[in-house]
């Protein structure tokens, strides 16, 4: 996770870059922050920490996100967490899209889960141009299943020919593929983006 940490800090360095922090409120229980670039509402994003419930509220033109960790927090403690991303994800109560998918991907990891092997792959299949049949069909089905890169619902067709090859194999199609949105990440390094401008 590091590696993205680092991809996406670039990608945030460009788009934050000119961003200035403003600290809306601060009290006992409550920090809130706006974030932006003076003058415009591009890539805004408002930070609410309720360090009482230990929640984190995100709001803006990345989405929304409401994480919360159920006891009292700091906000140097959520900076220390979000930078675990999968950690971070976890603690979500609802957020905008938090995964990608690329067909590729999806193809590969379906794959992946139904065959250990070439030697699997060449075990079941009568020969190659049977499993490149297969391969084709299965990748037209896995692009159909995809909505705007966003969302991944699998056709009919596709869980018909994987649970062909093994019974179970519709069990691991919801995640089958799953990338963590760049819009995850950019919440989490502009969280610790803006805290570190505020000096917190």
């Amino acid at each position: 996770m590091i590696a993205e940490w680092d991809e996406y800090k670039k990608v945030a360095d460009e788009k934050f870059g000119k961003h200035k922090a403003h600290l809306l409120m601060s009290n006992d229980r409550f920090t809130a922050i706006d974030w932006r670039r003076p003058g415009s509402s591009d890539y805004f994003v408002s930070f609410i920490v309720d360090r009482k419930l230990g929640s984190l509220i995100i709001h803006g033109d990345l989405g929304d996100c409401i994480a919360a960790w159920n006891h009292a927090v700091t906000v140097a403690d959520i900076k220390q967490y979000v930078k675990d991303v999968p950690y971070f994800m976890k603690k979500f109560q609802c957020s905008s899209d938090r995964f990608v998918f690329e067909t590729d991907t999806v193809l590969d990891c379906i794959i992946n889960n139904l065959f250990n092997s070439d030697e699997e792959i060449y075990d079941y299949f009568t020969d190659r141009e049977e499993y490149l049949r297969f391969r084709e069909e299965l990748y037209s089905e896995v692009d159909a299943s995809i909505k705007n890169g966003e969302d991944f619902f699998p056709t009919e067709h596709l869980v018909e020919l994987v649970t062909d090859v093994y019974d179970d194999a519709w069990e691991m199609l919801h995640e089958c593929g799953a990338m963590i949105s760049p819009r995850v990440y950019l919440w989490a390094i502009g969280f610790v983006m803006a805290c570190d401008q505020l000096g917190m």
